[in-house]
């Protein structure tokens, strides 16, 4: 982009911690999940139905033409290294473990498969009456989980904000006007302390004497945002039940995992055919918009083909599995 808009780059940048609002409604999503399911098992299909289909296919997409296209993980190694790089990432381990991530935005889902495991643990522990064992591993799990990725603390809050639901603890309206700018504090304050440079909690907090209090006000003002919407009253609520931004919602998954894999191509077309005869303004901007465009109109067939449907065959596929595999244990 234009040197002079790289001030721009820092507030349009802060949108990467959308991250951590998705893992606050995966907190809250995945704990009324076990409940319902009432089954460790039938919950685990359901969770593998839903993200490995599309995932699947990215993966394959990334390691069989990365190659050939001369992407720099996969350009120029051994056949041994990419089949190590293969199944590191197929089995979502880059993000949470130190392996090379092959697809840049799936490091989120190596930290969502830790959380299933160990939020389905949990709940097994506490189906078996062992109340004990279930507080100490999820303490235990959790505050090693934290401490390693500091984002992980955003499970926490929706994870509180269920069972504060569910009990009807939480009635009270948060404010819009607090609620937005509870938004925005978390947005400059988190930023200020950088987790996603690989630092542990106590590096990023120990950063300088202030900053385990930027920590602390962030992850209060992201829960304040987050009770506000759930609670279902006042403007941010009805602004996100537009019709268009519910179906944006819809397509998010296959649009996070598909907007890099689109962006790649175009900005190299951009860059050898577009900006020696416009210029790095225009390009810039007609990159963004084809690269959006393109992503929207591929994550809609991707939600039909490989959510949806795909994920449907997985699904019944695993129950037909397992059922014929219990019947051959009975026998």
């Amino acid at each position: 982009m234009p040197s002079h808009w790289m001030d721009t780059l820092a507030w349009l940048n802060l949108g990467k911690y959308g991250v951590e609002l998705f893992f606050m409604i995966s907190g809250f999503v995945i704990a009324s999940s076990l409940v319902r399911h009432g089954s460790i098992l039938s919950f685990s299909i359901d969770r593998v139905a839903r993200i490995y289909p599309t995932f699947a296919a990215m993966h394959l997409l990334v390691f069989l033409t990365g190659p050939f296209v001369h992407y720099k993980l996969l350009s120029d190694i051994s056949l041994h290294e990419w089949l190590t790089m293969f199944w590191a990432n197929a089995l979502l381990l880059p993000g949470v473990f130190d392996f090379p991530i092959a697809q840049t935005v799936a490091w989120s889902l190596s930290y969502e498969v830790l959380f299933y495991a160990l939020a389905a643990a949990t709940y097994a522990c506490l189906k078996r009456q062992s109340t004990g064992v279930a507080i100490g591993l999820a303490m235990v799990g959790g505050v090693l989980f934290v401490s390693a990725h500091p984002r992980a603390l955003y499970f926490l809050p929706g994870i509180a904000a269920y069972f504060a639901f569910n009990q009807k603890k939480f009635t009270w309206r948060v404010p819009d006007s607090v609620a937005a700018s509870a938004f925005c504090l978390f947005l400059l304050l988190w930023s200020d302390i950088h987790p996603e440079d690989g630092k542990t909690l106590w590096q990023a907090v120990s950063a300088d004497q202030y900053a385990w209090v930027s920590c602390t006000i962030s992850l209060f003002c992201a829960s304040l945002f987050f009770f506000s919407v759930l609670l279902g009253e006042g403007y941010l609520h009805k602004a996100f039940g537009f019709s268009w931004l519910v179906r944006l919602g819809d397509l998010s998954y296959s649009f996070y995992l598909l907007h890099v894999l689109i962006m790649f191509p175009v900005k190299r077309l951009i860059s050898s055919y577009i900006q020696p005869h416009l210029g790095s303004a225009t390009s810039f901007l007609v990159f963004g918009i084809l690269s959006f465009l393109i992503t929207l109109w591929t994550a809609r067939w991707s939600r039909q083909w490989l959510e949806l449907q795909a994920g449907d065959i997985v699904k019944r596929w695993l129950h037909h599995r397992l059922q014929a595999h219990a019947k051959y244990i009975s026998k």
